[in-house]
């Protein structure tokens, strides 16, 4: 039985299970552009479908050896798949896992890691 003496409690519950617990999400985007640097590295610029989140040159992975947690076999898949998804105009859902200050509306991302904004899964064309 819920009674008015237990709401505070509840509500303080609530309040820090909310604050504790970081939820993964995903965004969708299109792919703008997709550029390999020298020495490996992979970027992208991503801009959020339906909304006003865009990402500038955001490295993902190399081409040549680990780098953000990803080994240089699975960067060049990535690499083929954001190709694949710029040339057929499809859109890409990448996951975040809410660990970072990051969200799909942020509009301001440029010439950063990507594990700064919680990136852990993706791309997936949709």
């Amino acid at each position: 039985m819920f009674s008015l003496k237990s709401l505070p409690i509840f509500v303080t519950t609530m309040l820090i299970s909310t604050v504790c617990h970081s939820a993964a999400f995903v965004c969708e985007y299109k792919v703008d552009s997709v550029s390999l640097h020298p020495g490996g590295p992979v970027y992208a610029s991503l801009s959020q479908v339906g909304g006003p989140g865009k990402m500038t040159y955001m490295q993902f992975c190399s081409v040549e050896g680990p780098l953000n947690g990803m080994t240089a076999s699975s960067c060049k898949a990535m690499l083929a798949v954001m190709i694949n998804a710029k040339n057929t105009q499809a859109s890409v859902n990448l996951w975040f896992d809410g660990t970072k200050t990051f969200a799909c509306t942020d509009a301001n991302r440029s010439w950063q890691s990507m594990p700064e904004t919680g990136f852990y899964f993706g791309p997936e064309i949709k």
